[in-house]
Parts: C-alpha cells; structure tokens; sequence
C-alpha cells in the first residue's frame, strides 16, 4: 500500500516539478508596474502607465533596456515571451530598428541571437504584437548571471516632432528543465521507497 502510495506521490512531484519549472517567470518587474527596476537602461526610457516606453520621438542615437539573469545547469530551453508596440510616427526617408536579443555568457565573452530584428517600415504602428517563442540553447557558464535579455531602439534622427518608439510589456522567460534531471529525481523517489520496504520486510 505505502509503495502505491510513493508511487503516486512521485509522479505528482514529476509533474508539479515540470510545471513549476515551466511557469517560472525569472525576469524582475517585466510588467514595469511603475518605473524600469531591475532593468539596466541606456538612453531615453520611461514607463508610462504600467508600460515601458523605449526610445521616443525626436532624438537620434540607440536607446535599450537590459537585465541580467542566473540559468541554472538543467536549463536546455527557455520560453520567452513579451509584447511589443511600435508607437508615434513612422519615420521617412530612413527607418527606425527595433531588437530583442538574448544573450548567453560563456566565460569569455556574451553570445547574442536576435529574437527580433524588425525596422520601422515593417512594423505595424499602434497594434500590439504578441512574442512568444520556445528557444533551445546550448552549453553556458555557470557564472551568474550567465544569461541576458536586450531590448533595443535604433533611431533615425529626424525633427523633434517626427519620430518612433517601442512599447514593452509582460516580459516572461520561463526556463525549462532538462527531462534528464526530473527522470533522476523520480528514480531516487523510487529508490527511497524500495528501502524502505526492504526494512520493512526485515
């Protein structure tokens, strides 16, 4: 009855365990609730209303936000999801280019890939766009933080009413374990009530 019962307790710690480690937002303030906390930002950036405003009309040059974070070793993939809008005027001649990038450090230097790479003439202004996209990564440092999230405007300079710029929300990376390491997990669980039978029978 008691092995019935471990085994059962197993499978519901298996499957609490994936669900929790799927679900497990690692970003700070991605909902920019009042100010940019958490974040490392460069240019010009504000929240206004609960949302992140990155670069804004006018002013040239290259405005981002960035955190940084720790992936732990069982990480194989990342669920990164967030939602963008391209704001104000659609600048012309020339575009405006919005990035999102995620960056691993491998000891020596960051590995960026874009997740987004969209200018200002593909965009659709005033309709905001849902990411989400389940990235596979490769082999990190376990140094912390080993892990990053960028989020870029490159403006066009253009007259100070003319101009773009990107609004973020619900930021979301969601690390995914490595089944490997839930497989080993239940197999002590398992291991644990074999014991404890023998002693049992003993």
């Amino acid at each position: 009855m008691k092995m019935k019962f471990l085994v059962v307790l197993m499978i519901a710690l298996l499957l609490a365990f994936g669900g929790i480690s799927a679900n497990a937002n690692i970003i700070q303030n991605g909902t920019f609730n009042t100010d940019l906390s958490g974040w490392t930002e460069v240019g010009n950036n504000t929240v206004i209303s609960g949302v992140a405003k990155i670069g804004q009309p006018g002013p040239g040059g290259i405005s981002y936000i960035q955190q940084e974070f720790f992936l732990g070793a069982t990480t194989t993939a990342l669920d990164i999801s967030f939602e963008y809008t391209w704001e104000i005027t659609r600048p012309s001649p020339g575009a405006d280019i919005f990035i999102a990038s995620f960056g691993l450090w491998d000891g020596s230097g960051w590995n960026d890939v874009e997740l987004i790479n969209q200018d200002s003439n593909a965009g659709v202004f005033n309709s905001t766009v849902s990411f989400n996209e389940l990235l596979t990564i490769g082999a990190f440092n376990n140094s912390n933080p080993n892990a990053r999230l960028t989020f870029s405007l490159d403006e066009t300079p253009t007259p100070s009413t003319v101009g773009t710029r990107i609004a973020l929300d619900n930021v979301s990376v969601n690390p995914i374990p490595e089944p490997a390491a839930m497989l080993l997990f239940g197999i002590g669980l398992l291991g644990l009530a074999g014991v404890s039978r023998r002693k049992k029978q003993i």
